[in-house]
């Protein structure tokens, strides 16, 4: 049962206020101070209570509307609840439901009224509902209506935060004609559940204690797991308080998630916070416990460290079990060494690493990121159990470090084997070695399981040996890998020990004469490992044999670090073939040596790996030539030989090959590339190309020996583009029926290039590491099969639009298709030179690039380019340009055009890092070719024969549909490729209505009756006036006919009838699609209400960075269409431009001057057919709630044009002839008469002969005499209507006066800025002349008795025209049509003056730059000497070079002038010069050259020399030129890259880099 709960409340005033919840249970409906009404359109249903159990939520009541058939209109039905006071945060909730599945038009909306409760004027709407809407959770209306949805009970709640503290009324209103039900029950007004905010979290190993900030008072529900679990499959538990909330169990090293959200009430829930992320701490390093770096389980281990840690088993005859579950150091650098045993005296359990670098160089230790390959498990097999580790680190880089669990537990009666090795590795046979740790075994069983299974289970079994050290396997596949686990028997059946931990992981040798590929250390799926040297021999195994390589797939780290060398022979002595890195190789080579093997040396350095290789190897004979031929093809191949063909068509190929050795043709296979990614086998394949483009097809042989064809065919094959026929549309593409439109069809070819060398772009992020390399590969394929660089100046350019933070450490390199390389920019060279402008530590992501060109034809290197500051912090960075390589294009000469290009950019040191934006290599145009681009033609056209097509002009139908629907026209045209394509326009017919007839009654006479018949469409309303006056309207009934009866007609009437309305279809909408914008979903549907405040979960905000906003409307909306637009400023600088492509609307501060964040319904009219909004940012920030509309659907209406006149003839007379009593010269005189409407009139002028006129419908008729120029007399005699004559004797005369006149009007133009503009007139004198100034208000001047007058426009700033309009000498007034205009010359702009940069060195040029207005002439001084001039360009610009500066130089400029105008000015710019060449390095090798660190002159006080790890290894005050690389005990320092700090007596302290190189 519901509970009512019922608040007293007393203020000063008698106020009544509700009573909530509400439940309607009560014995009145509606409740104790609700009340309900309608808008009088279907009275017939009004809000009550329903009894019915399907129709009520909780209790026994519920409020019921039913729905309305109505007539005309929509019935608004109003329950509205008594007066209530919103609290803070406020909301409506309610219960509700429908009755019908489907959308049957009904609109559901709540209204809020401070004032009145009973007047719809005083309500503002605050949220409106369609019925999917209502009934969907989330109020979009897109999660379906079936009647299950539409029937069950939902709660919904309204925002009412907007009314906090204020008394209101709540309207429950829905509109209907027959469409769903409503009811509603539960009705609450309370506080708001908020989101709860501020979540935090103190971890510990197994608990964490959780925080956050609420705004009840609880209980709290808690949902949490394991980092990225999905919500809703997490643990939930309960919380009494919001501070430190203690959560348990948790795992230790464990990272989590929790969300949490308040439970106001049973029904009032907040949403789930965000979610906040912990991670657990670890347990102590003990049984059970963590084995953790000292950054503990989230943060990286310090630098500088050297320290042992013993981890024992807590009972004797335990041992202890170490499992890694993550570890990453710095490589080569930081080390963990474990030692099996109770200290580092115990025996090693080495990682196979070498000493590496830094201050422990011992072999054995674990480094590196291990996270996919983790080290261990370690286990104690010492007496003690106990596992030792001792952890290294440098002083430069640290890393997350490692964490692991600790498992303790007793010793096996027959212990483990250790030590497993496989050595003397056969293709068939392994030898397996290990160390027997039970004295009392007396067998051994060896088993072996493909590599990554399971360990094996204790039931498992293998091979039996009573050899207690090692066991042959035999009989194995070659190529294949094995974990090899031993364990040790010591009574067979009774004391059988466990499988060794750790194993051995072995691979049996290729037989790659037998067909097994010979891949990378890595194998077939894997990268191949760091610090690798290895050499492979591989040999036929029949005397003259040879072997060929067929590379299949090549990847290295870009990076001559990780290579591989081919030798033709059977060891390093043999040629070399060459040397590969990157994705650059040779696609086959044969051995030519006498043993006809090939050797295979590889390198891999310490820093990164790569997939590797994949290699077919061939042994036998030396292959003979192999040639593939393209016989024929379907379609045949045209022009270019180039096959064309349509989207989606099949190319049949036919092919074969010519063998050197015919005996190579019985069993060769055949196979097709047609270049889109798929292949085919056979002489003859058929291929269908799906998509547009340019395709190389090419078919390889391999004959049954392996041997390979070594041509390409590339058979080009287009495939055409589909054009575009944008343009193609009706001129109005929804017409009435019987109606015509035109339908024009566009259409244009779309071109296809493939480009030859492609360039790549794209951010991406240069890594940060010693010898980390980046590659990227530009595929050219596009040259003649062969063709190769002949000259260097074939490659024009290689351009990088790249940013990096210290130029110093990178190398830049271009590798060709062979392998063959230059090196672009040399390591090490540039210092801390930046390229672009990048963000440095501390400020992250891509900076911004410039581009470099490395060409053959530059003269500079790039380390020796010229720089300006940028980047952040700003820096000196290389400008953008042309380079010299270090090393030249020509030796690239020799190298394939078509292949793989590649660029390598390897970073040596690790203090940096950068982006490349893009690069490319560009060929010579001679040598590029010409047929990798087409564009069809466009060879017909026509539209698809239709019988409404009336006409066609060209690519134009005229059609007029005589069926109601859509009705689509299809436009198609046909290529020279043979394609058709078409392009269907469609519009919409609708049926017309019309009114065929109108008539009036005969004439009448005064006093009788009359009427007027209509005859048209049933059902219409006509729209009509009499006599011009005010429109009215009138129905047309079932049959089309209506009539209109005027009673006692005096005068003659008119019904004019204006338009013809078909019956109304009224619609309303709202957005239904939104794209741009921050949250778009948030404009669809409804509206909220004027005053909402609006935010980023109701609103989409349009912000600098989504800058256009697309709104799609439920319908097509007709020009002249008023729109709601709900909008509101973010910020004060918010504005937006409005608009549907034809009428635009800017909303701002300033034309809607609305409080930031609250919602503003502003009016915008359609001025198109259109169904799109778009809302374009001009400034700041603005939140968009959506659109709404309403407008009768088109329903054919049409204007009218019929007239019908009632004649009632009148009395004719002439009443009144009025006219001027005095004329100037030259005018018209004019004689009005008025008198009994339609009367004609007879009269003379001035006696001469009779003439009529007849007065029109209102008595008037005008007579006019033009140009007078002496007195008129009109005299009439007679007025007569039809038969009805009266004789009249009436007589008037007008006088004639002459015209005042101006004879001239003068200036004194030009003048500049702030002079007088001064007009003089001369004319009648006394009278009174009109004038404006700039077309503004008129003014007057009276010239004096002489005829002059004056008049001054004071501090004139831009051009002033004085406009004469009218002269007046008190009798007459003369039009003037003079003007003057006086040039005012604006007064010159300032101009701005800025330095090419800060300061230069001695003996540089000083420049500075000036901007302002075009052609300009500027004074200036330099260091306060004589003035100069100089004149800006036709750009406004001009450049002062102060060359070989000596001193800190000023530029003062003076003044400015443009035209004849002069402005002082006060600029200055000062650039600062001094001293600032030091040497990047040193060559002490005693030939006299560069073998001393010169900084005589420098007035040095200080000089220090840091070695790379930061220590200080020479240093001497009162510096010179002393040091030639030796410490300060005086031995020679080795070569390499040291660190300076430079202390002067007069400037500033200065520091860099400088390297030792001793020459040989």
């Amino acid at each position: 049962m519901k509970k009512l709960l019922l608040f007293f409340m007393s203020i000063f005033s008698v106020l009544s206020y509700g009573q909530f919840p509400e439940g309607f249970e009560g014995a009145t409906f509606p409740p104790t101070g609700w009340i309900r009404f309608d808008n009088g359109i279907g009275t017939a249903q009004q809000w009550d209570e329903t009894t019915t159990t399907a129709l009520v939520f909780a209790g026994t009541k519920a409020a019921f509307l039913n729905r309305e058939n109505v007539v005309s209109g929509l019935a608004e039905d109003w329950l509205v609840t008594s007066q209530v006071l919103v609290p803070a945060n406020g909301q409506l909730r309610f219960y509700t439901k429908l009755t019908q599945a489907g959308d049957q038009g009904s609109v559901y909306t709540i209204r809020v009224s401070t004032a009145s409760q009973n007047l719809p004027a005083d309500f503002t709407t605050v949220r409106t509902w369609t019925e999917p809407q209502i009934m969907d959770d989330d109020d979009m209306g897109d999660s379906g209506s079936t009647l299950a949805q539409q029937s069950t009970y939902l709660q919904k709640s309204v925002n009412l935060s907007a009314y906090a503290g204020q008394n209101v009324y709540i309207a429950f209103v829905m509109s209907n004609d027959n469409g769903d039900r409503w009811c509603v029950d539960n009705v609450n007004v309370d506080q708001q559940c908020l989101v709860n905010t501020a979540l935090s979290a103190t971890p510990l190993a197994t608990s964490a204690l959780l925080s956050w900030t609420s705004s009840s008072t609880g209980p709290w529900e808690i949902e949490y797991g394991p980092v990225g679990f999905t919500q809703g499959l997490g643990t939930v538990v309960s919380a009494a308080t919001n501070v430190n909330f203690n959560l348990s169990p948790l795992t230790p090293l464990t990272e989590y998630t929790y969300y949490v959200r308040s439970l106001c009430a049973t029904d009032n829930i907040s949403p789930w916070s965000t979610g906040f992320d912990f991670t657990t701490s670890a347990l102590p390093p003990g049984c059970g416990g963590n084995f953790v770096d000292d950054g503990g389980a989230t943060g990286n281990y310090p630098n500088n460290q050297d320290y042992v840690i013993t981890i024992c088993p807590d009972n004797p005859g335990d041992y202890v079990t170490v499992n890694f579950t993550s570890f990453f150091t710095e490589t080569s650098y930081d080390k963990l060494y474990v030692y099996d045993g109770n200290s580092t005296a115990a025996p090693q359990i080495s990682s196979g690493n070498p000493g590496g670098f830094g201050p422990v160089t011992l072999p054995g230790g674990f480094w590196g990121n291990l996270n996919a390959a983790l080290p261990g498990p370690f286990e104690g097999t010492s007496a003690s159990g106990c596992i030792t580790f001792r952890f290294v680190s440098d002083g430069i880089i640290n890393n997350p470090g490692w964490t692991a669990n600790i498992v303790c537990q007793p010793f096996p009666s027959c212990p483990k084997p250790t030590n497993i090795t496989a050595n003397a590795i056969s293709s068939s046979s392994i030898v397996v070695n290990w160390t027997n740790n039970a004295p009392s075994a007396t067998q051994w069983e060896v088993i072996w399981v493909p590599a990554g299974s399971p360990a094996p289970l204790p039931t498992d079994t293998g091979a039996i040996t009573t050899d207690p050290a090692t066991y042959t396997i035999t009989g194995l596949p070659s190529s294949t890998t094995y974990d090899i686990y031993v364990r040790a028997i010591c009574a067979s059946g009774t004391d059988v020990g466990p499988w060794s931990t750790v194993h051995a992981t072995a691979a049996t040798n290729p037989d790659y004469c037998a067909g097994d590929h010979f891949y990378d250390l890595g194998g077939p799926s894997g990268n191949y490992p760091n610090n690798a040297n290895s050499v492979v021999t591989i040999c036929p195994e029949n005397p003259g044999d040879v072997v060929t390589v067929y590379f299949n797939s090549f990847e290295l780290i870009s990076s001559i670090g990780d290579a591989l060398t081919i030798y033709d022979g059977n060891d390093t002595t043999g040629a070399i073939v060459g040397t590969y890195f990157g994705t650059n190789i040779i696609s086959s080579y044969t051995s030519t040596s006498p043993t006809g093997c090939l050797t295979f040396s590889f390198v891999s350095n310490a820093s990164q790996n790569a997939p590797g290789w994949d290699a077919t190897i061939i042994c036998g004979p030396p292959c003979p030539a192999i040639t593939s031929v393209l016989n024929s093809t379907v379609p045949a191949a045209g022009s270019e030989n180039t096959i064309r063909i349509c989207p989606g068509a099949s190319v049949e190929f036919n092919g074969s090959g010519t063998f050197a050795d015919p005996s190579g043709a019985a069993g060769a296979t055949y196979e097709w590339n047609f270049d889109d990614g798929s292949t085919a086998t056979g002489t003859t394949a058929s291929h269908v190309f799906a998509n547009e483009g340019i395709y190389l097809v090419n078919l390889t042989i391999v004959d049954a020996n392996g041997c390979r064809n070594n041509n390409a065919l590339n058979q080009k094959v287009y495939v055409s583009t589909t054009p575009v026929f944008t343009g193609s549309a009706a001129f109005d593409d929804e017409i009435c029926l019987g109606q015509s439109t035109t339908i024009t069809g566009v259409s244009a070819p779309v071109p296809f290039v493939r480009e030859c060398a492609p360039p790549v772009s794209g951010t991406t992020f240069l890594p940060d590491g010693s010898g980390v390399s980046y590659q990227t590969t530009v595929p050219v394929d596009c040259f003649p099969f062969g063709s190769t660089i002949t000259s260097a100046s074939q490659i024009t350019s290689v351009c990088l639009d790249m940013e990096h933070s210290y130029l110093g450490d990178l190398e830049i390199r271009l590798v060709s298709p062979n392998g063959q390389s230059i090196i672009l920019k040399a390591y090490p060279g540039g210092g801390g030179t930046y390229l672009g402008c990048p963000l440095d530590e501390p400020a992250v992501g891509p900076g911004t690039g410039r581009t470099y060109c490395f060409t053959p034809t530059a003269t500079t290197l790039l380390v020796n380019g010229a720089t300006t500051n940028c980047g952040t912090p700003s820096g000196a960075s290389i400008n953008a340009g042309n380079y010299m390589p270090v090393q030249p294009f020509s030796n690239l000469v020799g190298s394939p055009l078509n292949g793989n290009w590649s660029l390598i950019v390897t970073d040596n040191l690790g203090i940096d890092n950068g982006y490349i934006f893009s690069w490319g290599i560009n060929f010579d145009s001679s040598i590029l070719p010409t047929d990798y681009a087409f564009t069809p033609t466009i060879d017909s056209s026509n539209w698809t024969p239709d019988p409404s097509i009336v006409s066609t002009t060209g690519s134009t139908i005229t059609v007029t549909p005589t069926v109601v629907g859509t009705n689509c026209y299809t436009y198609n045209v046909t290529d020279n490729f043979g394609c058709t394509y078409s392009e269907q326009v469609c519009i919409e017919v609708l049926p017309g209505v019309s009114l065929t007839d109108l008539t009036a009654s005969a004439p009448l006479c005064v006093g009788e009756d009359g009427s007027f018949t209509f005859e048209g469409s049933p059902n219409t309303s006509v729209t009509y006036n009499i006599d011009g006056g005010s429109d009215q309207t009138i129905v047309l009934d079932a049959a089309g006919n209506a009539t209109i009866s005027l009673i006692g007609l005096t005068a003659s009437t008119t019904l004019n009838a204006t338009y013809i309305t078909a019956p109304p279809i009224p619609t309303t909408g709202n957005v239904i699609s939104t794209v741009g914008g921050v949250n778009p979903n948030n404009s669809i549907g409804a509206i909220s209400a004027v005053g909402t405040t609006a935010n980023t979960t109701n609103s989409t905000t349009v912000n600098a960075a989504n800058s256009l906003v697309t709104l799609t409307l439920a319908n097509e909306l007709p020009p002249g269409t008023p729109i709601i637009v709900s909008i509101a400023r973010n910020n004060n600088a918010g504005s937006v431009t409005i608009s549907d492509g034809v009428n635009s609307l800017t909303f701002n501060g300033t034309t809607y001057p609305g409080a930031l964040n609250i919602l503003q319904h502003v009016s915008f009219t359609t001025g198109t057919f259109t169904d799109v909004i778009t809302i374009t940012r001009n400034n700041g920030n603005t939140y968009v709630d959506g659109i709404s509309y309403s407008y009768n659907e088109l329903g054919c209406d049409a204007p009218l044009s019929m007239t019908e006149t009632i004649v009632v003839n009148p009395v004719p007379a002439v009443n009144t002839i009025t006219h001027a009593t005095a004329l100037c010269d030259g005018n018209n005189a004019v004689f009005t008469i008025q008198g009994t409407s339609n009367t004609t009139v007879t009269y003379t002028i001035n006696g001469g002969a009779p003439t009529a006129i007849t007065l029109d419908a209102t008595g008037q008729g005008v007579v006019t005499v033009s140009s007078v120029s002496s007195d008129v007399t009109l005299s009439v005699s007679q007025a007569q209507i039809g038969s009805c004559i009266t004789p009249l004797s009436l007589s008037e005369v007008i006088t004639v006066n002459a015209l005042p006149f101006v004879t001239s009007l003068t200036s004194n133009t030009p003048i500049c800025e702030t002079q007088d503009a001064v007009f003089t007139i001369v004319g009648t004198p006394n009278a009174t002349v009109t004038y404006s100034i700039n077309g503004g208000a008129s003014s007057t001047v009276v010239l004096n008795a002489s005829g002059n007058a004056t008049v001054t426009q004071t501090n004139a700033l831009s051009n002033v025209t004085i406009s004469l309009s009218s002269i007046n000498d008190g009798v007459c007034n003369a039009v003037l049509t003079n003007s003057e205009t006086v040039i005012v010359n604006p007064s010159p702009s300032i101009p701005t003056l800025t330095s090419i940069s800060e300061s230069v060195c001695i003996g540089e040029d000083v420049i500075f730059n000036v901007s302002g207005s075009a052609n300009s002439t500027i004074t200036y001084t330099i260091n306060g000497g004589s003035n100069q001039t100089l004149v800006l360009d036709g750009a406004g610009n001009a450049t002062i070079t102060i060359p070989a500066a000596t001193i800190t130089t000023m530029v003062e400029l003076q003044d400015v002038m443009e035209g004849s105008c002069t402005l002082t000015l006060s600029i200055s710019e000062d650039v600062i010069v001094e001293t600032c060449t030091i040497q990047k390095g040193i060559s002490p090798n005693n030939d006299g050259r560069n073998d001393n660190f010169d900084l005589s002159g420098y007035n040095v006080s200080k000089l220090e020399i840091f070695n790379r790890y930061g220590t200080i290894v020479y240093s001497k005050n009162n510096y010179e030129d002393e040091w030639y690389g030796q410490s300060d005990n005086g031995n020679e320092l080795p070569d390499g890259t040291y660190y300076f700090v430079i202390k002067f007596t007069d400037i500033e302290t200065k520091t860099g880099w400088i390297y030792i190189n001793r020459e040989q």
